[in-house]
C-alpha cells in the first residue's frame, strides 16, 4: 500500500467509524485450529494506523490498517428505497436510477459534484452510514464488497 492509498483509506475509514464499519482480519479459531478471516466492527483508529476492534471470540484487539480490508457496498447495490431517500436528501430529481447506481457513481467521480450541493456533508454522512463505496476503494483493492445483509440492522 503506497502513501496515497494509505491516506485515502484513513480518510474514508474515519468517516465511517460512527456507523459500525467492518473490516476483514485474520484470527485464530480454536475449534478449527487454524487461522480464519473474520469480519469485525472497527471502533477506533489511532494515529499510527492501527484499527481497534470490538470484543470478539478470536481475541483480536487491533491490526495495522495495511493488514485489514474494509467491507463496503458498491454504489450499484443501492436499493430503490435508498434511492428515494437519497433523492429526498439531495432535494433534487436529477438522480434517476440509483438502483443501478450508474448515475450517482458517474457523478461522484467528480470532486465538484459534492461542492455543488449545500448539504454535501449530509450526503457524505449518508453514504458513509450506508457503507457505499463512493471513493472506488473496491476496484482499487482497498476494500471488499460487503456480503448482502452484512450491514442490515
Amino acid at each position: 500500500m503506497d502513501e496515497k492509498e494509505y491516506e485515502l483509506l484513513m480518510k474514508d475509514l474515519c468517516g465511517r467509524l460512527p456507523y459500525g464499519v467492518k473490516a476483514n482480519v485474520s484470527g485464530w479459531d480454536e475449534e478449527k485450529q487454524e487461522e480464519v478471516n473474520i469480519p469485525l466492527r472497527v471502533y477506533s483508529i489511532d494515529t499510527d494506523g492501527y484499527l481497534h476492534f470490538e470484543s470478539n471470540d478470536y481475541d483480536v484487539n487491533y491490526y495495522g490498517i495495511e493488514h485489514c480490508t474494509l467491507f463496503l457496498r458498491p454504489v450499484s447495490s443501492m436499493t430503490k428505497e435508498e434511492c428515494k431517500e437519497l433523492k429526498k436528501l439531495m432535494n433534487c430529481d436529477y438522480v434517476t436510477d440509483c438502483s443501478l447506481g450508474y448515475t450517482l457513481g458517474a457523478q461522484l467521480d467528480y470532486d465538484d459534484f459534492l461542492v455543488y450541493y449545500e448539504e454535501s456533508s449530509k450526503l457524505i454522512d449518508w453514504l458513509n452510514k450506508n457503507m457505499f463505496d463512493y471513493r472506488d476503494l473496491i476496484p482499487k483493492g482497498l476494500a471488499n464488497e460487503a456480503p448482502e445483509g452484512m450491514y442490515d440492522n
